[in-house]
């Protein structure tokens, strides 16, 4: 019998966080491109504002238009308004993908590496549309995951079920 030992992480917010592109003043740079008054000192309770709005996908279909209208309804809850609201937020939606804008907790790699040597196979599942190739390069992990699936090339969020399973690990 082989017997399978694999380790999945999340990727957002659990290997990575986001910088200051994607705080208060980041969004307000962001709307100021866009002729989009906000306040950044709203950006954390607009942010827990809008989390039901992720939460209430009960199909879990991957829609873009689900973070889109998530980062819009963050911006309006930051005090923006107009016409340019939905440009603006698919601005951001976009530019989420982009790892520049984002930094790897300090304990990831060795955590990584130290998993590895125990002979762990570790995934990656991503709600994200970030490349999940780009993401292993950006921050050299080079070897240390075995496989990796994002919801956007999946077609599914998690936790559907499907993702999961499409997401098996090879065996030793």
């Amino acid at each position: 019998m082989i017997r399978c030992t694999a380790v999945f992480f999340d990727v957002d917010f659990t290997l990575i966080y986001p910088g200051p592109t994607f705080q208060g003043a980041g969004y307000a740079s962001f709307c100021r491109r866009h002729a989009i008054h906000v306040d950044p000192g709203r950006f954390h309770e607009a942010v827990i504002a809008a989390s039901p709005l992720l939460k209430d996908e009960q199909q879990l279909l991957y829609d873009e238009d689900i973070f889109v209208r998530y980062t819009r309804r963050i911006i309006e809850m930051m005090g923006g308004t107009g016409p340019a609201l939905d440009a603006c937020a698919r601005e951001i939606y976009v530019e989420w993908a982009a790892c520049q804008h984002f930094f790897l907790y300090d304990d990831v790699t060795p955590a990584l590496r130290s998993l590895a040597a125990d002979g762990y196979k570790v995934g990656l599942i991503s709600n994200s549309h970030r490349s999940l190739v780009s993401f292993q390069q950006h921050f050299d992990l080079h070897g240390l995951i075995a496989g990796a699936i994002s919801s956007s090339e999946h077609g599914y969020l998690k936790p559907h079920p499907s993702i999961f399973l499409r997401a098996r690990l090879p065996c030793r």
